[in-house]
């Protein structure tokens, strides 16, 4: 192996190192962290949670195997910064990621754990890079029959001085990274379930700490189990951040909806839909494919799209559309129904439709 000096280009999540010869790309943020490795055809991330997977991320390396790729990343960025030639700023970054080893991932992934004992579960696709905060964990619900994220985590508050515990945490942890961050993510499950009160209250300790975010906040919310709002209350949200609320439909069959686990009655996510767009405040809303009986997808998928109909979504709301990961599923039913759900929402909805599979989430680097 050649190890003459990697082209490199300044990214704004630090930097990204690209050597032809050697077939070997190593993205590392401004503290000197690597962020991904790639070497000919196989492609690695670093999960901050400790994890590092492979190619589409769904089974992580073992120790051994993460031992061995750590080295040979801090190997290869060693002989790099040792042959390096320009600017002194990139060569003092990669004399400080070399010098990072397995055990200083190690303690990263610990206070990961930390800061989020809970771990960050999920996302919805297009804030997987935001900054999460979590002044609440858990789920006021945990009755949803599909779910493999919080049917174990009640719902739980943190006091204002925790929180703010938690956010210089966050900070620690994540370091020049926070300063790069669009986006903000108030998890976990269901933050609108909170007294106005305690949100706003949650929101300055946020707007303390951070600069304001381009693509502003969002969170996921469950009109069943929030709290109520007034039309001034939801425009106080909109005035302090808040941009997009995500709500788990999963169906617009009330009927099949309540065999999952949640309400039959849909009529306060319709009020909800209607209360966030009044405000200014954009919508998601989330569609299982593959929810419904063999012999009943076509019901499904006509009832869903009329009520998704009836929302008036416009183009800036999202539809996330996410196959029900199940062995009781039967596979060629969900993909069916999945095509059938896509093609209707997308004649019937100006909203964007957006896949989403949630057993493929993880929180990188």
């Amino acid at each position: 192996m050649s190890y003459s000096q990697p082209e490199v280009r300044e990214l704004s999540s630090g930097y990204k190192f690209e050597h032809p010869q050697s077939e070997i790309t190593i993205r590392l943020d401004r503290q000197g962290r690597w962020l991904s490795y790639r070497c000919g055809a196989s492609f690695y991330r670093r999960c901050m949670g400790g994890d590092v997977v492979c190619g589409k991320g769904e089974i992580p390396l073992h120790r051994s195997d993460k031992v061995l790729l750590v080295g040979k990343i801090a190997t290869t960025l060693d002989q790099w910064s040792q042959s390096w030639k320009g600017c002194k700023r990139v060569k003092s970054v990669l004399q400080t990621a070399s010098g990072l080893d397995f055990n200083y991932y190690n303690h990263q992934a610990a206070l990961y754990r930390a800061v989020y004992p809970e771990g960050v579960p999920i996302l919805p696709p297009d804030r997987y890079g935001d900054l999460v905060v979590q002044p609440v964990t858990g789920c006021p619900n945990r009755a949803c029959t599909f779910c493999a994220f919080y049917k174990d985590k009640p719902y739980k508050m943190l006091p204002s001085d925790r929180f703010a515990q938690h956010l210089l945490g966050v900070q620690t942890l994540l370091g020049g990274q926070c300063l790069i961050k669009d986006g903000l993510f108030i998890g976990s499950a269901n933050a609108m379930a909170l007294s106005q009160r305690r949100l706003m209250a949650y929101l300055q300790q946020i707007h303390s700490c951070f600069d304001p975010f381009k693509r502003g906040i969002a969170a996921f919310a469950d009109p069943d189990f929030s709290a109520p709002r007034n039309t001034a209350q939801w425009q106080e949200l909109a005035n302090a951040g808040v941009t997009r609320l995500v709500i788990g439909l999963e169906t617009g069959w009330g009927a099949l909806r309540g065999r999952l686990g949640k309400s039959a009655d849909l009529t306060r996510v319709c009020r909800a839909v209607h209360d966030y767009k009044r405000a200014g405040i954009s919508v998601g809303i989330t569609v299982l494919a593959g929810a419904s009986e063999p012999g009943y997808q076509q019901e499904n998928v006509q009832r869903t799209a009329a009520f998704i109909k009836a929302l008036g979504l416009e183009r800036k709301d999202i539809v996330y559309l996410s196959p029900l990961e199940s062995a009781n599923v039967d596979r060629s039913l969900r993909v069916q129904e999945l095509r059938l759900m896509k093609k209707h929402l997308s004649i019937c909805s100006d909203a964007q439709i957006v896949p989403y599979q949630m057993q493929r989430f993880r929180y990188y680097c």
